[in-house]
């Protein structure tokens, strides 16, 4: 069996300026006993000292912030989130119109993407993009590709979407 021989530990040292903080606070001094309460004139009743307990604080006389004590206001609008962006709505006479090689827009999921930048870093070579250029290209693109993988990876080339 192991003992602990250490000393207890040692209470906190206060500064003279902070007093420790007491809590539950003490309870009140009681009152010099008095014949009747009636008989008592309001002159004895105002020179009765308060015990004095200026340097003890308690924490329930700590000051509150004056902010923190009032209600929020319920007639001032929520805070409102940034709107989306706008999206783009193409026809897809306008998509067709974006077939070259210089200028390469496909559709995949009703969504339009400009893959121009992206053509020449294509795994299957630029001409796979410039083959579907200006078309839906949604049954090609979920035959050869990892769906999911792919799209993430077309986000960035996202301009809009075609309208119904």
């Amino acid at each position: 069996m192991l003992v602990d021989v250490s000393p207890p530990p040692r209470p906190p040292k206060h500064s003279m300026s902070e007093a420790p903080l007491v809590y539950p606070p003490p309870p009140p001094a009681p009152l010099p006993a008095q014949s009747s309460h009636r008989a008592q004139s309001h002159a004895t009743r105002a020179s009765v000292a308060t015990p004095d307990i200026s340097p003890i604080r308690h924490l329930d006389s700590s000051p509150m912030h004056p902010s923190s004590m009032i209600a929020p206001s319920i007639s001032s609008p929520p805070p409102t989130a940034p709107p989306p962006p706008a999206v783009k709505i193409f026809s897809m006479a306008e998509v067709q119109r974006h077939n070259q090689r210089s200028d390469a827009w496909i559709v995949v999921r009703g969504v339009v993407y400009d893959v121009t930048s992206f053509a020449r870093r294509h795994p299957g070579g630029s001409s796979v993009i410039t083959d579907a250029a200006g078309t839906d290209a949604t049954t090609t693109f979920v035959n050869n590709h990892n769906e999911q993988t792919a799209l993430r990876a077309l986000k960035p080339y996202e301009v809009g979407v075609v309208g119904r």
